[in-house]
């Protein structure tokens, strides 16, 4: 899932990623920003995963009772890429051991 552009988006169910080199996740904000609240679970395979991808200006929101990002082996549950964007964490972030 990629959103480009300013816009707002919700998400309550299940996302996950497998592959080759895939991000459940992708956000790249442009100067107006994008927003993402996350109130469900992300999941990364294991691999070369990214469970969110965030490049540009951001807000990505993970809160929430169901809200959960599992990261397992060889993942990186969130890929910030600069300083432009916010990451507002109130949930869990399970990484595998």
């Amino acid at each position: 899932m990629e959103i480009k552009e300013h816009s707002l988006m919700k998400k309550k169910g299940k996302i996950y990623s497998s592959g080759t080199v895939a991000h459940a996740v992708a956000l790249a904000g442009d100067t107006t920003g994008i927003t993402f609240n996350n109130k469900g679970e992300i999941k990364t395979a294991d691999g070369e995963h990214r469970g969110v991808y965030a490049d540009g200006k951001y807000t990505f929101n993970h809160s929430g009772n169901h809200a959960v990002i599992n990261a397992g082996t060889d993942t990186v549950g969130i890929y910030a890429k600069n300083a432009d964007g916010t990451l507002n964490i109130k949930a869990p972030i399970n990484i595998a051991k």
